[in-house]
């Protein structure tokens, strides 16, 4: 590995400067963050976030008692099929109820056994396995790059990982092959996980990356792809 990830950090965050989640690290809003919107930047999301916090409020009884029409209105900024996203949302306040409320969430995810809390968060719509590393990690309960697939696709094109046919395949490998790098800090690590983000997002995209603007290209051996 010519890169380390280390080297990699420094050089995004140079790019990019210091990014971070703009939704409020409470497993609650980040579940709801998950669901409000899809395939759109942070920035979109957090208009759709905000647009549902300021409209209807997150209390699961608040949206429940919303009409599916009307939320998927709120939403509309999160991309498309918004009446899929307010599904999803609705189903995110009938679980929450289910599990005996917001604060009994909060309660097992931020207190309660790591594992318990992974297996509770994947009850979830949109929150798999990746998905419930991703929250684990930014509420600083479990130290995991947890790759999204903008992050996945940096780290297959600098050589760091084999991009399989099985996406868990390859998030599991890049995990393990990054594990001794992780840095001992939640801040840097989160910081490692958003960066990685951004750049897929906005730099190493699926098609035509922006290669001459990419401050890894020299130690790329996918550089100048198509």
């Amino acid at each position: 590995m010519s890169l380390t990830l280390a080297d990699v950090h420094r050089a995004l965050e140079k790019q990019h400067g210091g990014v971070g989640q703009k939704g409020a690290a409470d497993p609650w809003e980040l579940l709801l963050w998950e669901n409000v919107a899809d395939l759109v930047s942070d920035d979109r999301r957090a208009q759709a976030f905000r647009s549902l916090e300021r409209e209807i409020g997150l209390a699961p009884e608040k949206i429940l008692a919303t009409d599916r029409t009307r939320l998927a209105g709120v939403i509309a900024d999160g991309g498309m099929l918004p009446d899929l996203r307010a599904d999803k949302v609705l189903a995110c306040a009938r679980v929450v109820t289910k599990m005996g409320g917001v604060e009994a969430l909060r309660a097992l995810v931020t207190k309660g056994d790591v594992q318990a809390a992974y297996d509770a968060l994947q009850v979830f719509p949109s929150i798999g396995g990746p998905g419930a590393d991703r929250l684990l990690l930014l509420l600083h309960r479990k130290k995991k790059l947890a790759p999204e697939s903008n992050a996945l696709r940096v780290m297959s094109r600098l050589g760091w990982v084999e991009e399989t046919a099985s996406y868990s395949t390859t998030y599991r490998n890049a995990n393990e092959a990054l594990r001794p790098q992780l840095p001992d800090d939640w801040k840097t690590l989160v910081s490692m996980h958003q960066l990685l983000k951004v750049h897929g997002q906005e730099v190493c995209k699926p098609k035509k990356p922006r290669c001459a603007s990419c401050p890894l290209a020299a130690g790329c051996p996918r550089r100048g792809l198509e």
